[in-house]
């Protein structure tokens, strides 16, 4: 089973802002990345079983 976390927290932003760096993102992408984020979470939704 998948679990799916619904916020980042400080460290998990720290290496995804090093990480889109690495990658060649520019500074303001980084920040839209990381507000995108911090704004909507990702809720997990279960796949629903066939009968």
């Amino acid at each position: 089973m998948e679990v799916i976390k619904e916020n980042m927290n400080t460290k998990e932003m720290s290496l995804a802002a090093e990480w889109l760096k690495v990658h060649g993102h520019t500074d303001a992408e980084v920040i839209e990345f990381l507000d995108f984020i911090a704004q909507k979470p990702v809720k997990a939704e279960r796949p629903q079983e066939k009968e």
